[in-house]
């Protein structure tokens, strides 16, 4: 009977903690929760008083006989049940709100975007400051001239005032010798 008591305390006091927590969000699972717990809380006072009842060593056995024993049992494995619910419930819940807060976090790191004016890239003498730029690539292959006939120039692209490095095609890949996935004898 005391490990059931025990059992009963240790539940209610971890679905009352997680509540107050705001960890349950199932208004459903809280209430069927709360139901459990009042049920096994009128079984244990039943059984309680059947326990107290039975003063002899004779009163004992008969109500051992009549399945006292296993009557306490199946309700501790049952709140055991429900006290795995709240703990697994609420453990979840935990995970998902560090995993939100992370990302918030993550979020909340990025640098703002930068916003650019003609007087924030002009320099003292007026031209765009291009001293930040010293890590961008010399070399651009989302435009190109081509000729007339449709070919464009193999090693440099002319746009506008500046020259482009036109990356090389790569040759394609010689099928002339047929592999077998499956070793031959």
């Amino acid at each position: 009977m005391e490990e059931l008591d025990g059992l009963l305390t240790e539940t209610e006091t971890l679905f009352h903690d997680a509540q107050e927590e705001g960890l349950l969000t199932s208004s459903r699972f809280v209430e069927q929760t709360r139901e459990s717990l009042a049920n096994f809380h009128n079984n244990a006072i039943t059984i309680r008083a059947q326990v107290h009842s039975a003063t002899s060593l004779s009163a004992q056995c008969l109500e051992m006989l009549k399945g006292l024993s296993q009557k306490i049992s199946t309700i501790s494995k049952q709140v055991k049940t429900v006290r795995a619910k709240i703990s697994t419930t609420s453990a979840s819940e935990k995970e998902r709100l560090r995993r939100s807060a992370l990302t918030v976090e993550r979020v909340e790191a990025l640098p703002e975007p930068m916003t650019t004016t003609d007087e924030t890239l002009a320099g003292d003498d007026g031209e765009p400051d291009r001293s930040d730029l010293t890590s961008l690539p010399d070399f651009c292959l989302d435009r190109m001239q081509t000729t007339d006939t449709g070919s464009s120039d193999d090693n440099t692209i002319n746009v506008v005032d500046d020259d482009y490095v036109k990356a090389e095609a790569i040759s394609p890949i010689e099928n002339s010798q047929q592999t077998s996935p499956l070793p031959t004898a």
